[in-house]
């Protein structure tokens, strides 16, 4: 126990039937007392940890944790101290157990996600992920010596290492039943790396069931194979590999997520074969926006390079579950979505960049991180700015975008980036096609802003992923 107070709050009187669960909303206010401890639910099959309530000796689900599970929109009045849901007094909401089911959410865990980690811990947000993939090999080709080599270290300038302390965020993954994944990133000489597949494939075993790093076992209960630029003459290299190593893995009782990009980037991918072989299929249909344009590139109204146009979205999601050539069991499919930003800047109807490649005459857009894209529509804001003159939304590629001028420059700038609205419809086009679920890249990057005031900024993505996951 860590503390009790009294506060008036609504609460909620369940009524629990076979097969189904029917919920009956009865709002009333009384001065209760909270006491600080944890009570585990399991609402549509989902495990909850949230703090209980005890009032006259009866423990009382809370009903953020409850609502929000069943999809609701919660929402507290800081003035009159009450909760509102939206759905009105009394109304019944009918959910059958037998069929009813949310998408799995996966994530990955890379570079610079402790601290996001850590928050999704400390709300307890983290009990609504299915999975997490740690960022923290590279299969590389020593040419020099003819051999693969997994590091996982920083050596070689390689940003996907193992870092101190990894048992602690694989520690909690596993306390809270969340299934643990080794990424192995490659994306130079894969077909080197296929060549000496036994090798790779014993390497990865090894890196999973107790390899020693820093003094500390490591193990997950699977593996991801990111080989990024797969070339097709090395495609049936590539389903050989991942039937050797899905053998090993058989036998070590662990998992095999494979990741794609879409066939209008790459046809390497046998998505019949990967599919039948993987536990998990990762769809990487991002960044589709322009990566360079000509310095002599002229802008009419806006520089048009939405990140995921919603056709080509839908394109992927249509090839990888096409009857014949697509993974044939839907539910192994995960959509990814990325959380990038291009910004451009225009300077007397031509694009303006400090940096302009001389070699190539080409212009290299900005990444801004989505702290930057915050502030920058606050400080709009404080000009005096309405937020409809500053964030756009784009209803063709169903994308974001931001403008505003830059009084030290001279310059206008438009930034392309994801918001609440753009990851719902892709959310809603992963429910449409019946796949199994999303994945994210990645923790530490996942835009989680709370609007200030009265203003709807669209960045609250980690709150709304959890509500619309959901079927």
């Amino acid at each position: 126990m860590r503390g009790k107070k009294s506060i008036s709050v609504p609460f909620i009187i369940f009524c629990i039937l076979i097969l189904s669960i029917t919920v009956y909303a009865e709002t009333t206010m009384q001065t209760i007392q909270v006491l600080f401890n944890y009570v585990n639910l399991q609402v549509n099959g989902k495990n909850v940890q949230a703090d209980n309530i005890l009032y006259n000796g009866t423990t009382y689900a809370p009903v953020r944790a409850v609502a929000e599970m069943l999809g609701k929109e919660v929402k507290w009045d800081e003035t009159t101290k009450t909760i509102s849901i939206n759905d009105k007094a009394n109304e019944s909401i009918t959910i059958n157990s037998s069929t009813g089911k949310q998408l799995e959410l996966h994530t990955f865990y890379a570079i610079n996600s402790y601290e996001q980690f850590k928050t999704l811990l400390k709300n307890k947000s983290i009990q609504n992920i299915n999975s997490i993939s740690f960022g923290w090999s590279r299969m590389e080709y020593d040419e020099q010596n003819n051999k693969v080599f997994l590091n996982m270290t920083t050596s070689n300038e390689n940003d996907f290492y193992v870092p101190y302390g990894f048992n602690e965020p694989l520690n909690f993954a596993k306390q809270y039943n969340i299934s643990t994944q080794l990424n192995v990133y490659a994306d130079k000489n894969i077909g080197s790396i296929l060549e000496h597949k036994d090798s790779a494939i014993k390497q990865i075993i090894d890196s999973i069931t107790g390899k020693e790093v820093y003094g500390e076992n490591i193990t997950f209960d699977g593996v991801v194979i990111d080989f990024e630029g797969l070339g097709e003459k090395d495609s049936q290299k590539f389903i050989m590999f991942l039937k050797n190593l899905k053998e090993e893995l058989v036998k070590k009782n662990k998992k095999l997520y494979v990741t794609v990009p879409p066939k209008t980037w790459n046809n390497a991918y046998d998505y019949r074969e990967i599919g039948h072989i993987a536990d998990k299929v990762i769809l990487m249909a991002h960044d589709y926006d322009d990566k360079d344009l000509e310095s002599t590139y002229l802008v009419d109204e806006i520089v048009y390079t939405p990140l995921t146009p919603i056709s080509k979205v839908r394109q992927a999601l249509l090839d990888i579950t096409d009857e014949e050539n697509g993974v044939a069991q839907k539910d192994k499919i995960l959509l990814q979505i990325n959380f990038g930003s291009a910004q451009w800047k225009v300077k007397e109807g031509k694009l303006y960049s400090s940096e302009i490649n001389k070699d190539d005459n080409v212009i290299y857009p900005d990444r801004p991180t989505y702290e930057m894209i915050y502030s920058r529509i606050k400080e709009e804001l404080n000009k005096g700015r309405t937020i409809d003159e500053i964030i756009n939304f784009d209803d063709n590629s169903k994308n974001p975008y931001i403008r505003y001028y830059n009084d030290l420059e001279g310059t206008d700038n438009i930034i392309w980036y994801e918001d609440s609205r753009s990851v719902i419809e892709k959310i809603n086009l992963a429910k449409e096609f019946k796949i199994g679920g999303i994945s994210l890249w990645r923790l530490g990057n996942i835009p989680d802003y709370y609007n200030p005031g009265n203003q709807e900024f669209y960045l609250d993505i980690w709150q709304q992923i959890q509500k619309n996951i959901a079927e």
